[in-house]
């Protein structure tokens, strides 16, 4: 690439040699015209001084004289009569040339006394300048005329041109050698500047230097601020870059950052670990070479389609290694984040395996507890206080049944659902059957009960399962709108049932106490109720919260999903079961 010191000394250069050829051009008109006008008045004078000869000794001297005239002039003598009729020519005979009546400097010497023309001549086949002058002998008026060849005139102006062209070339030459010696004199600080910021680049010590000329001593302090700001900036971004760096390193999480093509930008200890990457690893490759595990690729898919996404994933060939990995695509690239949940994993099995092991070992003793219960019933049937206080026993014992009944289904639920208890069920019939049952219920006796529930809404599921999450969604509405009006009318509860987007949507929805706002956002854990105002001490009813996380699993399991949208003022439930197709 041309640098700009010679582009400048390339465009002085074409400025320079274009102002000389045009003042070439003209200087060289000017002085072609100069040597003409010179020619013209030399001839004039010529004319004059041999036309006077004529005049004072007649047309004989002609004769005798006209070849020292010629000799002396250099040029053509041609005496022309009125008529145009050539009396005498120096050059050529007279009698062979045609009438000159018409040549322009004739007619012009025989109207005005004098004439010139500057034209081509047929007789001597060259051009020639022309001057003739009126002149009186004894036989009447005659013009003299004398020519000089152009020839004559273009030697000397050749001459006189090649002595000009070789001073404007010199003068050329030394002009363009002073631009040369300016541009590089002028660019001599600049590249002083140039050096140091090339050593600066390099990560260098520098400073740049101080300059005779204002402009360029601004020039130089500002870019010794600047060097000083960026590299404080610098400085600054190397201790956060140095902070993160440590940061992520010693994160319990792994990181990954993949560039478009999906070659490592940067990839952590930890994930190396998680991964089970031993070593040569480097920045650049490509992240297949490394990880052979083909889910985590679908995670990236989805990411770069979707822009971010979570997935849970298990790895068998790292001992079953549990992962939750969240890819999220940037402007730097895809970013994986992978957290280790083999642990988390390991006590929410043990968990669940809790619940359903200390569900089955509470039913042994809690059956035997309500048969003694029973018992005892029937053989102190006299003694009231104690048969008040075997009731009691009883309830509880039924209340610790249904808890215990609660977990395990939970249990059943999380782990795997029975899919061979699935079978065509109709969701009308069964809202149908449940709003029946409901109506029976003596809280439900002054409220008012809507439904649009349709004639068929067929979906694949296991019926009991399904029955008892509505079930437990019923309950809560007819607690809570009793709980809010009591025994007075103003209660109700609506049951809807309608079909969109290949998907079967039931709402269910009631103006009872609602559920408190900051409970929303748990409603559908275990052991979490929407009114904290029912917690239950000693013998006191009341749920234990495990009717919501129910009816989440049911519907889950199911394919569906349950939604809260309102839980103000009432609450309002939406759930979302998958329409069964059936092939024709």
């Amino acid at each position: 690439m041309i640098s700009l010191k010679n582009k400048l000394i390339t465009i002085f250069t074409l400025i320079t040699i274009i102002a000389f050829a045009s003042s070439w051009f003209l200087l060289s008109g000017i002085w072609k015209d100069r040597i003409v006008k010179e020619a013209g008045n030399k001839l004039e004078k010529q004319v004059t001084a041999f036309g006077d000869y004529i005049e004072g000794r007649g047309l004989v001297s002609i004769e005798r004289e006209i070849e020292n005239w010629r000799s002396m002039i250099g040029g053509r003598i041609t005496v022309i009569e009125p008529d145009g009729k050539v009396l005498k020519d120096s050059d050529v005979d007279p009698s062979g040339l045609d009438n000159h009546a018409n040549r322009p400097e004739i007619r012009e010497a025989f109207d005005k006394g004098s004439g010139e023309s500057l034209r081509y001549s047929r007789s001597l086949d060259t051009d020639l300048l022309y001057y003739a002058k009126k002149i009186e002998t004894g036989r009447g008026s005659s013009v003299l005329r004398i020519a000089y060849p152009l020839e004559s005139l273009r030697t000397s102006y050749i001459k006189t041109r090649n002595k000009f062209i070789a001073y404007f070339i010199f003068l050329l030459l030394i002009v363009i050698a002073l631009e040369f010696w300016m541009v590089k004199r002028f660019f001599i600080p600049l590249d002083r500047i140039i050096e140091v910021a090339s050593a600066i680049s390099r990560g260098e010590e520098g400073h740049f230097p101080i300059m005779k000329d204002r402009e360029l001593q601004r020039l130089s302090n500002a870019l010794d601020t600047m060097s000083e700001n960026l590299k404080a900036t610098v400085e600054k971004l190397n201790i956060g870059q140095n902070l993160l760096s440590s940061i992520v390193t010693l994160m319990p999480t792994g990181a990954i950052l993949l560039d478009k093509e999906r070659k490592i930008k940067y990839i952590n200890e930890t994930a190396l670990k998680l991964l089970g990457i031993e070593s040569g690893v480097e920045t650049g490759d490509y992240i297949e070479r490394h990880i052979s595990y083909g889910e985590i690729y679908k995670v990236m898919e989805k990411a770069e389609e979707e822009g971010t996404t979570e997935e849970y994933l298990e790895i068998p060939e790292r001992d079953n290694r549990y992962l939750r990995v969240s890819a999220t695509v940037s402007s730097s690239g895809l970013l994986l984040v992978l957290t280790d949940m083999t642990r988390e994993k390991e006590l929410e099995e043990a968990r669940k395996d809790f619940v359903a092991d200390a569900g089955h070992e509470l039913q042994t003793p809690l059956t035997a507890i309500r048969a003694a219960s029973e018992y005892l019933l029937e053989d102190l049937a006299d003694k009231k206080d104690a048969i008040k206080n075997l009731n009691i026993i009883i309830k509880q014992q039924e209340r610790i049944t249904g808890l215990v009944d609660d977990l395990l289904l939970l249990s059943k639920m999380e782990n795997q659902p029975d899919e061979n208890a699935f079978t065509d069920v109709d969701l009308s019939s069964i809202l149908s059957s449940l709003v029946e049952e409901m109506n029976l219920n003596p809280l439900v006796k002054n409220m008012e009960v809507e439904t649009s529930l349709g004639d068929r809404a067929e979906i694949t599921g296991n019926p009991d399962d399904l029955k008892r999450a509505y079930r437990n969604l019923l309950d809560n509405g007819i607690k809570y709108v009793h709980k809010k009006f009591g025994s007075e009318k103003g209660g109700r509860i609506s049951v809807n049932l309608y079909s969109e987007d290949s998907t079967w949507i039931t709402r269910i929805a009631d103006n009872g106490t609602g559920i408190d706002d900051k409970a929303v956002n748990t409603i559908f854990e275990r052991f979490r109720r929407g009114d904290k105002h029912r917690a239950r001490y000693g013998l006191a009813s009341g749920g234990y919260g495990l009717g919501l996380a129910i009816a989440k699993s049911v519907f889950e399991s199911h394919g569906g999903r349950i939604v809260l949208l309102n839980g103000t003022g009432g609450a309002v439930f939406e759930i979302y079961l998958p329409v069964v197709e059936k092939n024709i």
